[in-house]
């Protein structure tokens, strides 16, 4: 278990965003903080290469936070240690709204860096490592890629738990499901490491609250448009775009 009552302003949770986008896991330590005063956090670093992305981390987290960049180059030795890092690799090649070109290693897709995890471990042992990623992932198709990457914590000393959750279970207005996988380190002191998903909240806010009543005809799809772009729709192509093995496989 995560046990925030040890990390204080004297000694805070020292964290790592990997894939940091626009920086979600410190906004969420942000908010635990806001819940906890006696808990506090320090992110040490994080690696993010898409230039939008790294402009709303600066303006969100500020800019004397260090990126290291693509993190195929990072020198984890010169990274400060840390104690929790998030590695929320890329989902494209994972998802059933792309391509699903998988990620077996020397393959160049986005997804295949989930597996630089090792090189980062080789140099870091942080007691938590978190992975957030779509659902896809554990279909037949991908799971053993899913599989792979738990094996390869389970060999450098975590004990993993995983589970996909909601985030309309968590306050948030929005029907998004994810794989969460919480690893912990096993030590001396805790050689069989036990980890708990919180339990679903009632949700407060739905979309309808945040809406506006009166919206600009400029926003609405004439009917004009809608059926131009029904008629040029074609299903069965959309479909094959998305699923190519199996659409050939189907009507081979």
């Amino acid at each position: 278990m995560i046990q925030i009552s040890k990390y204080n302003k004297q000694h805070p949770l020292r964290i790592f965003e990997a894939f940091a986008g626009y920086g979600s896991q410190s906004l969420a330590f942000k908010y635990l903080k806001e819940k906890h005063h006696e808990f506090d956090f320090k992110v040490v670093g994080y690696s993010e290469i898409e230039a939008s992305a790294i402009q709303a981390y600066g303006l969100l987290h500020g800019r004397d936070i260090t990126n290291y960049g693509d993190v195929t180059r990072i020198d984890w030795n010169e990274v400060p240690d840390f104690d929790f890092i998030s590695w929320s690799s890329p989902c494209q090649d994972f998802s059933n709204a792309g391509l699903r070109k998988g990620a077996e290693e020397g393959s160049g897709t986005r997804s295949s860096l989930i597996f630089q995890e090792r090189r980062m471990l080789e140099a870091k042992h942080p007691k938590y490592v978190m992975l957030e990623n779509v659902k896809g992932l554990l279909t037949k198709k991908m799971r053993k890629y899913f599989f792979q990457y738990l094996a390869d914590l389970d060999s450098f000393g975590y004990t993993s738990f995983y589970k996909v959750l909601n985030a309309k279970d968590y306050g948030i207005p929005q029907n998004r499901e994810r794989i969460f996988v919480i690893s912990i380190l096993r030590t001396e002191d805790d050689p069989n490491p036990e980890y708990h998903f919180p339990s679903p909240i009632k949700l407060e806010t739905t979309v309808e609250d945040i809406l506006e009543d009166d919206v600009s005809p400029e926003y609405y799809l004439s009917q004009p448009l809608l059926e131009k772009y029904l008629t040029k729709a074609d299903i069965n192509e959309s479909i094959q775009k998305l699923y190519p093995e199996d659409f050939n496989t189907q009507n081979g």
